[in-house]
């Protein structure tokens, strides 16, 4: 199995029910909208692509746009410019957990070096195959 792989594996049964959780201590509107929706859409998202890509469990893409390596670059940019700097937002909110604050601090770090170091290495790759 490949890296990839496990993060999404690790995705699914880790992060994105920590940005649930997250989100459900959270009592401003828009943050805990988003990322209770980004929890969900994370689980639904790296559960497909682990099914499709890596187990071959699913014959086609139930996700209209998933390619064969997973994320786009507008994806990875999505990721470091907007998604990443609101779950540091939401992290720093009063009622959030010390122990949830701290994982997605944690979390929000790592994913925003993973994303940007794949949004680097494929940076100079025409649009036909920026999708790895």
């Amino acid at each position: 199995m490949k890296i990839l792989q496990h993060v999404r594996i690790l995705d699914v049964l880790l992060l994105g029910p920590l940005q649930i959780l997250v989100g459900l201590h959270i009592q401003q509107p828009f943050l805990h909208t988003f990322m209770v929706t980004t929890g969900l859409t994370n689980i639904l998202y790296n559960g497909h692509n682990y099914a499709l890509l890596e187990r071959q469990w699913l014959k086609s893409t139930l996700i209209p746009g998933v390619r064969p390596f997973g994320k786009t670059q507008i994806h990875r940019v999505w990721n470091c410019l907007v998604m990443y700097p609101i779950f540091w937002k939401a992290s720093n909110e009063p009622e959030v957990p010390n122990t949830l604050r701290v994982l997605l601090q944690f979390e929000t770090i790592l994913g925003f070096m993973f994303n940007a170091y794949y949004l680097y290495k494929y940076m100079g790759i025409s649009t036909n195959t920026s999708f790895r």
